[in-house]
């Protein structure tokens, strides 16, 4: 008997910054119709709206800090919780272990889990070149980023390096992580990611 599968409808893509991982996940979440939830942009949000917890959120960045895991996660939470119908794509969290181990709890306080993690791998020479080129066109990767200076990118990029170790084990364990080629044309990186996502894994 043949068992069909079905489609994951929990996911999380992760990645350096610049890897392409914010283009796969609106593009995969336009033909699943899932919620795409990008912490990057959830976060900018929440400072320009200057919520409570924007308010917060700014003074840990206006400091160059990075901001407390649970006060990020919950930022993310929060809009987390009603995606849970359509289906989601987490875009570039959980970037610290200790916001995966927030993810998984939170989670399991809903009753499911994430269903596949998705790491695109990019060589940290092709990410500052991509930079260098979109500066050189005359635009940024966001408007206002500080890491389009390259010194502050390949900073950004070892941290990531650091971060993204004990995530990867923490997520093979679970038998849900999937790495994929990122530095190849974007047609390509998105078919792959959707037969990932219609066969179930």
């Amino acid at each position: 008997m043949t068992t069909i599968s079905k489609p994951v409808r929990y996911l999380a893509i992760l990645g350096p910054s610049g890897g392409g991982k914010g283009t796969q996940a609106a593009l995969l979440a336009k033909h699943f119709r899932y919620r795409h939830l990008s912490i990057g942009a959830i976060l900018r949000q929440e400072i320009a709206q200057k919520t409570a917890n924007g308010q917060k959120l700014a003074r840990y960045v206006n400091r160059g800090l990075l901001a407390p895991d649970e006060l990020v996660a919950a930022i993310l939470f929060r809009q987390l919780r009603p995606a849970v119908k359509s289906g989601f794509i987490l875009d570039g969290f959980p970037r610290t272990f200790a916001q995966a181990e927030l993810l998984d709890d939170f989670l399991a306080s809903l009753k499911i889990r994430l269903e596949l993690v998705i790491l695109l791998e990019v060589p940290d020479e092709v990410i500052v070149e991509r930079r260098r080129r979109a500066i050189a066109a005359g635009r940024q990767f966001q408007p206002g980023r500080a890491d389009d200076h390259e010194e502050v990118l390949r900073r950004r990029l070892k941290e990531y390096h650091q971060n993204i170790q004990p995530i990867k084990d923490f997520y093979r364990r679970q038998g849900i992580l999937v790495v994929v080629d990122g530095n190849r044309p974007i047609a390509a990186i998105q078919a792959d990611l959707r037969q990932l996502i219609e066969n179930g894994r």
